[in-house]
């Protein structure tokens, strides 16, 4: 009995830990710990209704492929061939930024923990490169095997350290207040934090193409209640796991008043010195090698999900929609390849004329993805309303209230962001 649940466990499990690789990397190591370390504890709630405002979009997009067996694409194809260009402009807007500020910040990691004297860049470029091979050889099986282990090694240790420091936390005098006044530089930061928080929303899509790849791999028809179970895993985990890096940073740098490095070198260090005060010194190798492990499966993540992405596109694009079964275009190696050779040029070009700093690469990206919030949450909310639910998958009145609730929220916010910075 205890085999056969294993065995039936692999035919489902796994897109939601690849969602909580590609959100457990920059997002939480990079912008959760800045945000303790900058606002304290206040952050956290922060953190928390983000993780909230967002969940219904998300879910929208794991549910429809469960039910329909198609990737959230097809929804967009039916909703009008400008959906899918659109959202093909903000994929193309996030590839541009997101693959190079992984790749930086997994650089930076690996130069302190090996000890490494070649520049950032070169480093990260060599890392994208890797990340192509390693996709075109073995794909969506490579990827699920490379993530899974990684992911729950670092979350195990982010736990347990966030759990010793608790003792030590002095909450009557933990971080600021709300209610301070903030600078357009502060509402800045909050606008990246959020756009990467747990993860952008294009990340929707990934999700949904990673589960028919699940599907077609195992030749198993989808099963909504796993699927589900699956996906609110990978999610409400990313979010715990946010709120501890917030907390370690509120701890040991807000704390302290340590100013964060710019550098991916400087962040990394301190980042691996958080966890040896928590832990010990002597974990500090170790935790230097997870955190390499998860960054790794983060870049790997996102690295495989543009070429799918980008591909399907093209195929719902040009497929007219009576012809369209909205399954997963079947990538072919060709086309493939050549979307992954595409983006290791475009991080190359990147990092010769974009930001030189670590943290400007991943806040443009994070803000990207803040300003194009409302619009996937929008297509995604359009495509569960379209089509006829079972029983144990419809949407009360409250579920779909709330979800026009979250949209108008993420629109909002989106747009004060743009008048405060750009008028």
């Amino acid at each position: 009995m205890e085999r056969q649940m294993s065995i039936d466990a692999k035919t489902w499990l796994g897109p939601g830990l690849v969602f909580a690789a590609t959100s457990v990397g920059t997002s939480h190591l990079v912008q959760s710990t800045r945000a303790g370390a900058l606002y304290g504890f206040s952050i956290i709630l922060i953190v928390v209704l983000t993780c909230a405002v967002k969940y219904l979009t998300f879910k929208f997009a794991s549910d429809y492929t469960s039910i329909t067996g198609k990737t959230i694409l097809h929804a967009y194809r039916a909703q009008g061939r400008h959906v899918v260009y659109l959202f093909l402009l903000i994929t193309v807007c996030s590839m541009v930024f997101a693959v190079p500020a992984l790749a930086l910040v997994c650089a930076g990691l690996f130069r302190v923990v090996f000890g490494l004297s070649v520049p950032d860049v070169v480093v990260g470029l060599f890392l994208i490169m890797v990340s192509a091979v390693t996709l075109a050889i073995g794909r969506y099986g490579a990827l699920e095997k490379v993530t899974t282990v990684l992911v729950l090694v670092m979350a195990l240790s982010t736990v347990v350290a966030t759990l010793l420091l608790l003792p030590d936390i002095q909450w009557n005098e933990a971080g600021v207040s709300l209610s301070q006044e903030y600078g357009l530089k502060d509402f800045a930061f909050i606008a990246a934090l959020i756009g990467w928080m747990p993860a952008p929303l294009d990340v929707s899509v990934w999700h949904s193409q990673w589960a028919i790849s699940k599907r077609c791999e195992h030749n198993n028809q989808t099963d909504f209640r796993k699927s589900r179970l699956d996906f609110q895993i990978g999610y409400w985990g990313t979010t715990l796991l946010a709120v501890c890096f917030v907390m370690i940073g509120a701890s040991l740098m807000h704390k302290q008043s340590i100013i964060i490095e710019d550098g991916a070198v400087g962040f990394a260090a301190q980042l691996i010195s958080l966890f040896g005060l928590a832990l010990g010194d002597h974990f500090s190798s170790v935790i230097g090698l997870a955190a390499i492990a998860v960054m790794f499966s983060s870049l790997i993540s996102v690295m495989d999900a543009f070429p799918r992405t980008f591909i399907n596109i093209c195929h719902h694009l040009a497929t007219p929609l009576h012809e369209d079964k909205g399954h997963q275009f079947l990538v072919s190696g060709r086309a493939y390849l050549a979307v992954l050779i595409f983006v290791v040029v475009e991080a190359g070009v990147v990092y010769l004329v974009g930001p030189q700093s670590m943290t400007g690469l991943v806040d443009i990206a994070a803000t990207t993805a803040f300003v194009t919030a409302p619009v996937i949450a929008f297509f995604n909310y359009k495509a569960i309303t379209g089509i006829v639910l079972p029983l144990n998958a419809r949407l009360s009145s409250v579920t779909c209230a709330l979800g026009k609730i979250c949209i108008f929220i993420m629109a909002m916010f989106a747009g004060i962001y743009m008048v405060f910075r750009y008028l």
